[in-house]
């Protein structure tokens, strides 16, 4: 079994330093959606929250500007990035493409305790369903998915793969998660892609994949776009 991290203790993996803490719980805040798109981020306050000083949370921000998941403007500070409609459609293109490839190499190599280890995943994620413990279905849900890609033994593209989902897994949390019927059918779907893993048969755990995407996304956009529309957003 895969060893999933609980609570405070999955923001971090032994941290070498201060920094690599500050990020790994500022990570955690931007993936289960407690900073939300656009709103400012006020370091003193972080560092406060934080038991730091402001120095690592200021240096946290920066890698994660690197990797844009915040945004920096002077004079308005750091934001967490908000992205459009369009720029979620692509990300998501652009998963797929890497996952199709991952699939096709990896699936006729996964062995049986690797369908083990995505059935134990998959009853983990539908006793959490419905919890408030998002930070923790998004391991279990990330490593499900995973296990597949990473059997294709591309460290590159599983790398790159992991930073577009992070990109997009606060609206994971808030559109489908805290969503119960999005999140009924979604997890259903994870039944399916597991089922179609066990035939060890590439095009079918795409095709699989691909509607359970397409539901995901058009989730997320419908849902997203009537967020975007409403009054006052816009912080």
């Amino acid at each position: 079994m895969v060893s999933v991290p609980h609570g405070d203790e999955a923001i971090s993996i032994r941290p070498a330093t201060v920094v690599e803490s500050v990020v790994a719980s500022l990570r955690k805040l931007l993936l289960t959606g407690e900073l939300k798109p656009n709103q400012r981020i006020k370091q003193g306050e972080l560092a406060q929250r934080l038991g730091v000083s402001p120095v690592p949370v200021r240096e946290a921000l920066q890698v994660l500007q690197s990797e844009g998941l915040v945004t920096y403007a002077p004079g308005r500070g750091f934001r967490v990035t908000d992205l459009s409609t369009e720029e979620v459609e692509e990300i998501d293109l652009l998963a797929r493409l890497l996952e199709t490839e991952a699939f096709r190499r990896g699936v006729p190599k996964l062995t049986d305790a690797d369908i083990a280890e995505m059935e134990n995943l998959f009853e983990q994620l539908l006793e959490l369903d419905g919890t408030d413990d998002v930070w923790l279905q998004l391991h279990i849900h990330r490593e499900l998915h995973f296990i597949p890609v990473r059997a294709a033994g591309l460290p590159r593209l599983t790398s790159e793969l992991l930073r577009f989902w992070e990109h997009t897994d606060h609206h994971r949390v808030v559109y489908v998660f805290k969503n119960p019927d999005a999140s009924e059918v979604a997890l259903g779907q994870h039944s399916e892609i597991i089922e179609a893993c066990r035939t060890r048969d590439p095009e079918a755990v795409i095709a699989v994949m691909q509607k359970h995407r397409d539901y995901a996304l058009k989730s997320i956009l419908d849902n997203f776009r009537s967020d975007t529309d409403a009054p006052g957003k816009k912080e």
